[in-house]
């Protein structure tokens, strides 16, 4: 049974032999036709199978991240570093009626999904169970289209998501390991925002009075799968809060295609209202109430999330919440799902490639903002980082991960923009998007993971 993608440990020389053999004769990034089972049918992938061999983890010994701090009014160019890149082989799917849009490269690193394989052969019809044939007299039943491993959309409108919807309960009486105790909130009930809070041991030894710095987490997954409960969210968001340590709110939202975006970015700004109100004395969450101090709000997020922080800010400045400044302490962009039109820096050229990439963002809003709209976009709106609500940026990323140079941008043109509170840039050498939280145990992960304690610590 043939293999249509599977990871291994490439060279950099490999991922240039692969571009030079020219990936769009392949069919990758471009809408193609293929048969499709259901998840879990047949050969074809279900969310099991999607499982990505990240990059191993450096040892101590190797070389370590570039990290550098600006201050105020701080100028200085944006660190880059060597290339080693994992590159997908890629072989030609078979002809069909259902239209597939082949992105699975793209959902390995954007999605945070590990891929081991994606088998697709020729199956006979016969072979086929009947949830895989569409109804002759139901043609609503018919797939419009799929991004691998991620969403499959029917013309009736059904959606069905291929990989994110595993959870894990969350822990009120503290987690045996980590001492973080979770539980599952409603900040809304008008607006229907739920979450996740994560309290720290540390609330209950710190002083009378003292309260904790609050990070509002807002999880990846390209707008359109996982929850705070899911298991990569679930442990990196109690990772956090005993490393800072802080109250963390991880927060659910809106998932696209059935809530395009601007949805998520709604529920992101209503989510910072609720708990803004919530830290208050006397206010609706009892954890909030009790350890979380509003004048140290940090806005966070990975991927799509910190997408979502940087637009949060920016809407912060621009709409005040009553009896709250128009910034909060920080934000925390780890991984940032921006895109573009045109390329930037050393970023792909190959059209097949990018245009694989630029249909998720399309599907995520429906197809009605474009690839050079602020949202995907920051550098298409330069005057809004010089609004941007907080007083300080980190921003982190991977030597490897798709959308490095959009991070590396986004850093450059906050310095250049005069935007006048404190960034800090922090580039992981030798891994790709999201690594932190496919291999959250090794030695990368757990300097990234002080970097942003560390960040918190200090707004």
């Amino acid at each position: 049974m043939p293999s249509l993608w599977f990871w291994r440990s490439n060279t950099q020389q490999r991922f240039a032999r692969a571009r030079k053999s020219g990936l769009a004769r392949a069919g990758f990034g471009a809408p193609v036709r293929g048969k499709v089972e259901p998840a879990g049918a047949g050969s074809h992938a279900s969310p099991a199978a999607f499982h990505r061999r990240g990059s191993s983890c450096p040892s101590k010994a190797a070389a370590s991240p570039r990290h550098r701090r600006d201050g105020r009014g701080s100028h200085g160019g944006v660190v880059r570093g060597s290339s080693s890149v994992r590159q997908p082989a890629v072989l030609p799917l078979t002809c069909g009626p259902v239209r597939v849009f082949v992105v699975a490269p793209l959902a390995a690193l954007l999605l945070q999904i590990r891929i081991t394989a994606f088998s697709a052969a020729t199956p006979s019809q016969s072979s086929l169970p009947p949830a895989a044939s569409p109804a002759m007299d139901d043609p609503g039943s018919e797939v419009e289209h799929e991004i691998p491993g991620v969403v499959r959309v029917h013309k009736g409108g059904r959606v069905v998501r291929l990989n994110g919807t595993e959870t894990v309960p969350s822990s009120p009486s503290g987690d045996p390991a980590s001492g973080v105790a979770s539980k599952d909130a409603v900040l809304d009930p008008a607006a229907n925002i739920s979450a996740r809070i994560y309290l720290p041991a540390a609330a209950s030894l710190a002083e009378p009075g003292k309260k904790l710095p609050v990070v509002v987490f807002f999880h990846g997954g390209a707008f359109m799968i996982y929850t705070a409960a899911s298991p990569l969210y679930h442990k990196y968001a109690a990772s956090l809060a005993a490393a800072a340590p802080a109250v963390v709110v991880s927060v659910n939202y809106r998932l696209a295609p059935e809530h395009p975006v601007p949805a998520a970015y709604e529920d992101a700004f209503t989510a910072l209202k609720a708990v803004v109100s919530s830290c208050r004395p006397g206010g609706a969450e009892p954890w909030l109430a009790a350890h979380g101090d509003a004048s140290r709000v940090v806005l966070a997020g990975d991927s799509a999330g910190a997408n979502m922080a940087h637009r949060t800010a920016v809407r912060l400045r621009k709409e005040r919440i009553e009896g709250y400044d128009d910034k909060v302490s920080g934000i925390a962009l780890l991984h940032s799902y921006f895109w573009g039109k045109e390329p930037v820096g050393g970023e792909l050229t190959d059209a097949a490639i990018r245009g694989g990439i630029d249909q998720v963002w399309h599907v995520a809003c429906g197809g009605k903002l474009g690839l050079d709209h602020p949202y995907i976009n920051p550098g298409a709106s330069p005057e809004e980082l010089s609004q941007l609500g907080c007083d300080r940026v980190l921003v982190a990323t991977a030597e490897h991960c798709w959308f490095v140079e959009r991070s590396r941008a986004y850093a450059a043109g906050v310095k250049s923009c005069g935007w006048g509170g404190e960034l800090e840039f922090y580039e992981t050498k030798g891994d790709g998007h999201v690594y932190f939280l496919l291999k959250p145990d090794c030695d990368n992960a757990a300097k990234e993971l002080a970097v942003v304690a560390d960040f918190v610590r200090r707004c």
